[in-house]
């Protein structure tokens, strides 16, 4: 083999699997971080260590952020990335939000935009598993940590739906109730199932700081409004995605 078809061999993109299955492998502990959230200690990482795991898997990879907006109380973001591969551009995008007034370290909108970015690389598998709250940490293989992840959003969703009990007795108000039921109507409508919107909504709250709840009936008014504003974001990705598919 000449020396021009090794340097072709060795700068062909790899193909998606490739990546996501290296940014799935367990991160290195050192790189780990973990705060106390109420009785709960958060395992998480920072998002420059993010940046460089994907600097070093998914060479030129590019991120942007295509919106910002102020809901309520909440600064929401929504975070891009796409990843060059053998088979094109592979993007995806995840939201974060934090209060405006939120007292800590940095401000609502970097910490936003922070926890954008890092549940956007983890839908490439970078530190997914730090979302289960029952591995305490372990790591999983990147395959098998997502179908464990789904049978438990399965579970915790039954066919037959929450008990009349659940829904009548839900934990959040009337008004929120309603703008909650709505959001699931339209999500619902371009093709989302309730086990994602489920999984959706507990890693919002993980984010957040907020308990993981088994049915939407269960969140209380401020896990509801946490929910519902990414919720939002999301139908906004998912039109502006249909936008794109159509060439418009």
């Amino acid at each position: 083999m000449t020396s021009t078809a090794l340097q072709a061999q060795e700068t062909a993109p790899r193909s998606i699997r490739e990546i996501i299955e290296d940014l799935s492998k367990p991160l290195d502990p050192r790189h780990l971080k973990t705060r106390k959230q109420g009785s709960t200690n958060l395992t998480y990482i920072e998002w420059h260590t993010a940046v460089k795991y994907l600097d070093l898997f998914a060479p030129g990879w590019a991120y942007h952020v295509p919106s910002v907006q102020l809901v309520g109380n909440l600064v929401t973001v929504v975070a891009s990335i796409s990843i060059p591969c053998a088979e094109g551009i592979v993007t995806r995008e995840a939201t974060g939000c934090e209060e405006s007034d939120a007292k800590g370290y940095g401000d609502a909108l970097s910490n936003s935009e922070a926890m954008a970015l890092k549940r956007a690389a983890s839908k490439f598998g970078l530190g997914l598993y730090l979302y289960d709250k029952d591995s305490k940490g372990a790591p999983t293989p990147g395959a098998a940590m997502l179908e464990q992840e789904q049978q438990r959003a399965r579970q915790a969703a039954p066919s037959n739906g929450p008990s009349r009990k659940a829904v009548f007795n839900r934990k959040h108000n009337e008004e929120i109730g309603a703008r909650f039921d709505e959001l699931v109507k339209q999500l619902t409508i371009r093709g989302i199932k309730g086990e994602e919107m489920l999984r959706e909504a507990n890693v919002m709250l993980h984010d957040s700081g907020r308990p993981q709840v088994k049915t939407r009936y269960d969140a209380d008014d401020e896990s509801a409004a946490i929910i519902c504003n990414g919720f939002e974001a999301w139908i906004q990705i998912l039109d502006r995605e249909k936008v794109k598919d159509l060439g418009i």
